[in-house]
């Protein structure tokens, strides 16, 4: 049973959780990847996908983790 005294901190510590856990993704691909962006990049090319799509997979996901944290959008967010 949902308890309607809690239920807000409880959507507000996933909506933090993921947020973290999303811009910590970007990080990882970013810096910690022995290639970095450019291996995560060329290998997308390779598959075929075209330069456009790799910029908007990580402008979604930037954006989408700081429009999750707030709240903002966060149905929408939350189907990326």
């Amino acid at each position: 049973m949902i308890d309607s005294r809690t239920a807000p901190y409880a959507a507000l510590l996933l909506r933090l959780t993921l947020g973290y856990l999303a811009i910590a993704h970007l990080y990882y691909k970013f810096f910690v990847v022995p290639n970095g962006l450019d291996g995560w990049w060329t290998n997308l090319n390779n598959n075929g996908y075209p330069d456009f799509v790799v910029y908007y997979v990580l402008s979604a996901e930037f954006a989408g983790a700081l429009l999750l944290i707030p709240g903002i959008y966060a149905r929408y967010v939350a189907l990326y």
